[in-house]
């Protein structure tokens, strides 16, 4: 009801609008002999009206994308809120065993699967043959694992001297440990029983363990650092933000959502800068126009009474001429 009401109001103004033209059309009749005066406001009308018509559409589009965009914004709050909680909470490791929360890698690979549902939605048009909606939220065992050896095969890369084959080996041995559970109920192998495959599988591992919890350290950094400017209350400017930067002490995000997050939030900052760019030139260009309206309303008035004691001036000269006739036949009947 209210999408039809607010179109029956933007229809009705729009008829007002028509109206008034309208209106001024049927003045010019009253002008007639002073039409360049008047036609060209008529046509800074038009165009005013055409202005504000499409200025109408805009706000009609962007109103589609409301609900969205606010709980985008509530999302943003509550997140920021959450990380700058957790500064003041200190952290401490917790067992496996202790979680009662869904797996954070399965979740990790479900938002993926819900990130290409998406981006399939938005091309559900290019191709008819795609069911979009048909993606299912559960996380095979197989893609829990293809998850994990990716992620472990992404901190190899860093792996500084290491033959590839002793590398393959040590990550899909740890991969089945992982992901089958093979390792709970066993004694762990003490220095005197390790073999050298062994040895090298427990310094790689621990390799593991540690980047991986520098590239978690690395992350969360990155996400309180954006999350700390509330980005949905305000335009920055770019320069200003630069600046900050520069004097902030920089933190290297190895992660590739990271990365992504960085980037992202300077594109987003760089698309708000670039909107109050716009809504700058749009000010200054309605202020322009607002000061050459008030000057072409002084000037218009100004030609008007110049043309008014102009043609009081014509027809004092008439007045004048037809006395000096009248007068001159008058003294010519006496000579």
């Amino acid at each position: 009801m209210k999408e039809v009401k607010g179109e029956n109001e933007f229809l009705s103004c729009n008829v007002e609008l028509s109206e008034g033209v309208e209106d001024i059309a049927d003045a010019l009749k009253l002008w007639e002999d002073q039409l360049y005066a008047v036609e060209p406001l008529l046509a800074i009308s038009l165009k005013l009206q055409h202005l504000q018509d499409t200025t109408r559409g805009i706000v009609a589009s962007l109103a589609t994308s409301k609900k969205k965009l606010l709980q985008s914004t509530r999302c943003h709050k509550y997140k920021r809120q959450y990380l700058l909680k957790m500064e003041d909470t200190p952290k401490k490791e917790t067992a496996l065993s202790d979680f009662s929360s869904p797996d954070p890698i399965d979740e990790y690979v479900r938002l993926h699967k819900c990130k290409r549902a998406r981006d399939v939605n938005v091309n559900v048009n290019a191709n008819a043959n795609t069911d979009a909606g048909d993606v299912s939220l559960s996380v095979t065992a197989e893609e829990h694992q293809t998850c994990v050896e990716a992620l472990l095969r992404w901190v190899d890369e860093s792996m500084p001297s290491v033959a590839e084959p002793h590398l393959t080996a040590s990550r899909k041995k740890l991969v089945a440990l992982l992901t089958k559970g093979e390792s709970h109920g066993k004694a762990k192998p003490t220095k005197e029983t390790l073999s050298n495959a062994d040895a090298f599988c427990s310094k790689h591992w621990a390799y593991y363990a540690e980047q991986l919890h520098a590239a978690h350290n690395d992350e969360y950094a990155a996400l309180r650092r954006v999350c700390a400017t509330d980005i949905g209350e305000r335009i920055r400017s770019q320069m200003k933000w630069e600046q900050s930067q520069s004097n902030s002490v920089h933190v290297v995000t190895p992660a590739a959502s990271a990365g992504g997050l960085q980037r992202s939030f300077t594109q987003l900052l760089g698309a708000k800068d670039a909107l109050a760019d716009c809504q700058k030139a749009v000010t200054v260009l309605l202020s322009l126009l607002g000061g050459a309206l008030d000057e072409y309303d002084e000037q218009t008035h100004n030609v008007i009474k110049r043309e008014e004691a102009f043609w009081n001036n014509v027809r004092i000269a008439e007045c004048e001429s037809e006395a000096l006739r009248s007068l001159s036949l008058r003294v010519k009947k006496h000579c």
